[in-house]
């Protein structure tokens, strides 16, 4: 499905940019990780890569695409109120709420112990596409074609909706940072593990897998009767 896989390259993209972004200075892997999770929050995009310990282009191109088998730049046909959507999406996944634990250095490797609290994106995602597909399947059986446009539009505005009634962050899932430290003393953050990533997007990553489970042997059926892309073909 074109746009479930656009949505999971958004949610992957906007934690990886969040990656790069900056705090404060700081002298310990504890203060470096609230500075990162403080910037991550803010969107902080100006001193991005600062205290990143890897290429940027990793997380931000390559990494990414290969985590989802997908063009990472897939998302420049979207109309203005798609784009709306997916700003919207973004704001709600850098509004998460987090407390430290505990620290552990070993010479110059570290890591800190995150426990994050955030919407449930993952039910969201699943109440979207259910309706969509209601509302799909009712056009269909009036005998009106749907369109790739009209696709786009019913998921989008279905997407919008269960967006807009995460209230209440009620998922809570534990983690680590990992950090290095560098030849002048600081300390940077390490690439995010699938364990980190899944607990700052609200378990998304679990219920990404669980989609790419359920439609990997259907593509072709997939393409036909789910939301697709504005070129008509999977993304």
């Amino acid at each position: 499905m074109g746009n479930l896989k656009r949505i999971i390259l958004v949610v992957l993209t906007v934690v990886g940019c969040c990656v790069l972004l900056a705090g404060c200075s700081s002298t310990t892997p504890s203060q470096t990780a609230d500075s990162f999770l403080q910037a991550m929050k803010a969107q902080d995009t100006e001193s991005m890569a600062k205290y990143y310990s890897g290429d940027a282009s990793d997380l931000a191109g390559s990494w990414l695409n290969e985590s989802v088998g997908g063009d990472i730049d897939g998302s420049g046909d979207l109309t203005d109120d798609e784009k709306a959507v997916m700003q919207k999406f973004a704001g709600k996944l850098c509004d998460f709420d987090y407390e430290l634990g505990d620290e552990k250095v070993d010479g110059n490797n570290a890591t800190v112990n995150v426990s994050v609290t955030t919407y449930d994106f993952g039910e969201a995602v699943d109440n979207a596409l259910n309706d969509y597909l209601e509302e799909a399947l009712a056009q269909a059986f009036s005998g009106k074609e749907l369109s790739t446009a009209k696709s786009n539009k019913i998921f989008y505005k279905a997407f919008g909706k269960q967006l807009d009634k995460l209230t209440d962050k009620s998922v809570q899932t534990d983690a680590q940072l990992s950090l290095t430290k560098g030849d002048d003393g600081s300390w940077k953050v390490s690439e995010l593990d699938n364990d980190a990533v899944n607990a700052l997007t609200g378990q998304l990553l679990d219920k990404v897998q669980e989609y790419e489970k359920t439609f990997s042997g259907s593509s072709s059926s997939s393409s036909s009767t789910g939301p697709k892309s504005s070129s008509g073909s999977a993304d």
